[in-house]
């Protein structure tokens, strides 16, 4: 059962304890929408792939439609449907309509609330194409397991969703999937599926597993018997986060059949770690592929691998992968690394990056923390060879670089704690430190160095104020790009870093020539200090004298912020006409994620105000704690409200929940981060 902790308050529910938020629904939380690189702009810093290689993730609705609605909103399986005032009661009874009319392209909407599936038509199955399910317009629907929260009776009732056969253009947006056990199974059966979309869903609460079976979010099959031919083809995965299930995205298998075409773009995806992936389940794993693009995916705690992609011309850009079971990245054959982070794999059996045959292109990324042996593998077993590239990364904290290949290109790279006696690079390629390194041909500008990002620990990756990494403009590269795995702008030292889009790799000299680390003078000036969530959060519940500002736009702020905070925004030049009046007390500055926050910190100590520290990570960083920091203040059986009972009380008290948002102020990608870090659907998030 659902339930909110609640106080009545003048007759309006406010929910929640450590946060306030609007209450429009459960988990709509409002944010701005964010300028991001293009799809043309990330593939311009592909050598794989090009524009048209992968889906953009856009099926245009059809025109036809027919309506889902609770039976506290009007719906009966005995209406025709085809109207909002006459709509179903249930997602079965839509779905039966359009298997009965497949000859027609349909949208099936569901309305607000919770929408139990399955308990009429356990084994239903989609076998038509030119179908889209998705959220009305303006409203956002759960699609809830019969089950839950108890254990599904048959594999089939597990799966929310199943599309089986020759299909194209199948669409699934705006949804929040609750207690399944697979949310999306796809069976080409030997035949073609293409054109599949799974767009602003967020999955989670995944059913128990038996001995031997795992969760998943999407498992598809282009292949029926061994050595079928069968196509996935034209996949995407947009704006999609995934939480607690053993097993992200599994598509292809070794027995046959191909996938060809797939994007996975802000998919995000957080597991239980080796206990939740006993049997190594990965967060994406992609069996024979071809044109494969990952961007801004963020994978933590997988079982097993976390991106562990079999397949040819691969790319994943501006993504972050921590704490898997296995390797971070695991390319069986070609793949690209731009602009990406994989931080902290020192259990990985091999390395956190393991590329078997290649080529390989690491560029603008960093991997932190691996195994003593070996923080990157190419070409280990000797099963392949081939170019392989690494240009402006960073090496840090774990073994050495292994190149099984003499065609090795190492460009304006850094190296930090490496495992002391372990040369910078092992293998056919072997160096011992970066003089030997610079020396190989196709080698430049390498150097030792000090981990220079600011509190990776934290989540805070922005260089030091004495790194020695290179801004835009000069030759010897930089570290990341223009813009983070976020989409964020970049700064470092006196202006952006150079971007993968405008990648700058120097010519190969025939002949090998020693290089020297820059060198670049710092004069040093007054900074700010950065503070941890859960540090911030220790001094907020101890009624410290301490003073929030919440430094984003004012729509941001009434849709969620940290109790007591002030908000001044930078964007609009809030904060820079009114610090003055400020006062001389510890303040704690902090926006979305953490790059405003970190501009408006600096500001302040430039105007002369003290104390003053920025929130690492930003709002998200102070969600995702795993409990708070106190326990929670105890509240009595009259202070809790069940979800039923409120959409009864709305219908005739329509003013009894309070909403603030702005119809404008919403954003897809926020909403699914924040479910994502709180952990459950329900759990409450409004005070």
């Amino acid at each position: 059962m659902v339930r909110f902790s609640a106080t009545m308050m003048r007759g309006r529910i406010a929910v929640g304890r450590h946060l306030w938020f609007s209450a429009s629904v459960v988990l709509l939380l409002s944010g701005v929408a964010r300028a991001e690189p293009s799809l043309e702009e990330l593939l311009g810093a592909c050598e794989f792939l090009d524009v048209g290689d992968v889906p953009e993730g856009v099926v245009h609705a059809p025109e036809s439609a027919v309506y889902v609605a609770l039976p506290v909103d009007g719906g009966d399986d005995n209406h025709p449907g085809t109207s909002l005032d006459r709509p179903f009661a249930t997602l079965d009874r839509a779905l039966e309509y359009a298997e009965a009319h497949s000859e027609t392209a349909l949208s099936i909407y569901l309305r607000r609330g919770v929408h139990t599936y399955k308990s009429k038509l356990p084994e239903q199955v989609i076998s038509r194409g030119n179908l889209t399910i998705a959220s009305l317009p303006g409203e956002f629907a759960t699609v809830r397991a019969p089950y839950w929260p108890g254990r599904p009776g048959s594999e089939r009732e597990a799966t929310a969703f199943v599309a089986d056969g020759s299909l194209e253009k199948l669409a699934f947006e705006s949804l929040v999937l609750l207690g399944w056990r697979t949310c999306f199974e796809l069976r080409a059966g030997g035949g073609k599926m293409a054109d599949v979309v799974v767009r602003n869903v967020l999955a989670t609460d995944f059913a128990p597993t038996v001995e031997g079976a795992s969760s998943s979010f999407l498992r598809g099959a282009a292949g029926g018997e061994a050595g079928s031919e069968g196509v996935l083809a034209k996949l995407a995965l947009v704006n999609v986060s995934v939480m607690g299930a053993s097993c992200g995205v599994e598509l292809g298998s070794a027995a046959g059949g191909s996938v060809r075409g797939v994007r996975l773009s802000h998919f995000n995806y957080m597991g239980g770690g080796a206990a939740l992936g006993a049997a190594g389940e990965s967060g994406v794993r992609l069996w024979n592929c071809e044109r494969v693009l990952l961007d801004h995916c963020r994978i933590v705690s997988a079982g097993g691998g976390g991106m562990v992609l079999d397949g040819s011309n691969v790319a994943i850009v501006n993504s972050y992968v921590e704490r898997a079971g296995g390797a971070a990245v695991e390319l069986m054959r070609d793949g690209e690394l731009i602009n990406s982070i994989l931080y902290a794999h020192p259990a990985a059996r091999l390395a956190p990056l393991v590329v078997h045959a290649g080529p390989l292109r690491c560029v603008h990324s960093a991997i932190v923390e691996g195994p003593t042996s070996y923080l990157a593998a190419f070409n280990y077993d000797g099963s392949g060879s081939g170019r392989c590239e690494m240009v402006n990364s960073v090496f840090a904290r774990g073994g050495s670089f292994y190149a099984g290949t003499d065609g090795l290109v190492a460009l304006s790279n850094r190296f930090a704690e490496i495992t002391p006696g372990a040369p910078l690079v092992a293998g056919q390629a072997l160096a011992a430190d970066a003089t030997a390194l610079n020396q190989r041909a196709n080698c430049s500008g390498n150097a030792v160095s000090t981990l220079q990002f600011a509190s990776p620990e934290t989540g805070d990756w922005r260089s030091r104020a004495e790194s020695d990494w290179v801004d835009a403009g000069a030759t010897a590269g930089v570290l990341l790009p223009s813009f983070d795995y976020y989409g964020r702008a970049r700064a470092q030292g006196n202006g952006p870093d150079i971007g993968p889009a405008e990648r700058v790799v120097a010519t190969p000299t025939p002949t090998p020539t020693p290089t020297v680390a820059p060198t670049v003078t710092v004069t040093p000036t007054p900074t700010y200090r950065v503070i941890a969530a859960m540090e911030a959060r220790a001094l907020f519940d101890a009624g410290a004298d301490v003073l929030f500002v919440d430094v984003r736009e004012d729509f941001e702020y009434r849709g969620g912020h940290v109790p007591g905070a002030l908000n001044l925004p930078w964007n609009t030049n809030v904060l820079q006409n009114n610090h003055a009046t400020l006062p001389e007390k510890m303040k704690i500055i902090y926006d979305q994620r953490g790059s405003r926050g970190a501009a408006a910190s600096q500001f302040l100590v430039n105007q002369g105000h003290g104390g003053v520290y920025n929130l690492a990570g930003g709002l998200e960083a102070w969600l995702a704690l795993p409990a708070p920091v106190r326990p929670p203040a105890d509240y009595s059986h009259d202070d809790v409200v069940d979800a039923a009972d409120l959409v009864l009380l709305l219908r005739v008290r329509p003013d009894a929940l309070l909403d603030l948002n702005e119809d404008f102020a919403f954003d897809y990608r926020d909403v699914f981060l924040f479910a994502l870090s709180w952990g459950r659907v329900y759990r409450p998030i409004v005070e």
